[in-house]
């Protein structure tokens, strides 16, 4: 009937909830996770910034005593500093790939790099064939170089835009995870909703099958009823047949009676004329 559709539906309707709520979960999940590795992402790519420029500034110095010093183990220093810088400076190119605008930043700083890696290897390689000379100088005209401001300025670039992307990455999760949290929401009031239908259907469902067993149980009644009032019925149309075949008997002996009498009397009254 009409109320087994229903629970079916009802049924169905809260496996449909309970996926959805499942589902939703771990889309939240999914969805936290990516955000919370994409902000570690912009930490990461803010810190290797920063870093490279502390690891130039560490080169730069320990090429400047290098060039007072002229000890071998202090250029290897040096060089150990810069190629350091260069890796630091690749591992942020591929953090920064799929940045968009840091991209180009990054181009171009690569691009500066390169140039003050050249002015610093001149340096260097007058430092150790003993040119002291042409080495001093050299240091000093890297000192006054546009390079090394703009090298600066570049990664205080990369580092402001990453922030900028930071600020944008949170607020979208911050937005998603209460997109996320509504739709739950949502999906819980449905649920409680269904509960509550479900709770009257089967209150209706109880009501139903109490009603049916109260018809059943006087249908059976009327079905005994009856029954008794037809064995009833059937015991008093015995009585009246038997009745009626006793005043039958009865008519006929009194009616053989009267013929016996007549009989005498016109016996007698023959004998009486004889």
């Amino acid at each position: 009937d009409w109320r087994a559709v229903l629970m079916i539906l009802i049924a169905v309707l809260g496996i449909a909830v309970l996926a959805a709520l499942i589902t939703n979960q771990r889309t939240a999940d999914a969805q936290r996770d990516t955000a919370l590795a994409r902000q570690s992402q912009s930490y990461e790519v803010m810190i290797l910034a920063q870093s490279l420029g502390r690891t130039m500034a560490n080169a730069e110095a320990t090429l400047a005593r290098y060039v007072v010093s002229g000890e071998e183990s202090v250029g290897r220093d040096y060089v150990a500093e810069w190629q350091r810088a260069q890796g630091q400076l690749s591992l942020l190119a591929r953090r920064t790939r799929d940045h968009g605008p840091e991209e180009k930043l990054i181009a171009e700083l690569r691009t500066a790099v390169a140039e003050r890696d050249k002015e610093l290897s001149r340096i260097a390689l007058n430092t150790r064939f003993g040119r002291n000379a042409a080495a001093y100088a050299y240091f000093d005209e890297a000192r006054r170089s546009p390079v090394l401001p703009r090298i600066q300025s570049l990664l205080s670039r990369v580092v402001a835009a990453e922030r900028t992307l930071l600020n944008q990455r949170s607020r979208r999760a911050r937005i998603t995870s209460a997109e996320a949290e509504e739709e739950t929401r949502n999906l819980i009031l449905f649920g409680m909703l269904i509960v509550v239908g479900a709770m009257i259907l089967g209150w209706l469902n109880i009501r139903a099958i109490r009603e049916r067993a109260a018809a059943a149980v006087e249908a059976q009644a009327q079905r005994e009823r009856a029954t008794e009032l037809e064995a009833a019925v059937a015991a008093a149309t015995a009585g009246l047949q038997e009745e009626a075949r006793e005043r039958a008997a009865a008519e006929a002996q009194l009616r053989q009676a009267q013929k016996m009498e007549a009989v005498g009397q016109l016996t007698g009254g023959i004998a009486h004329d004889f």
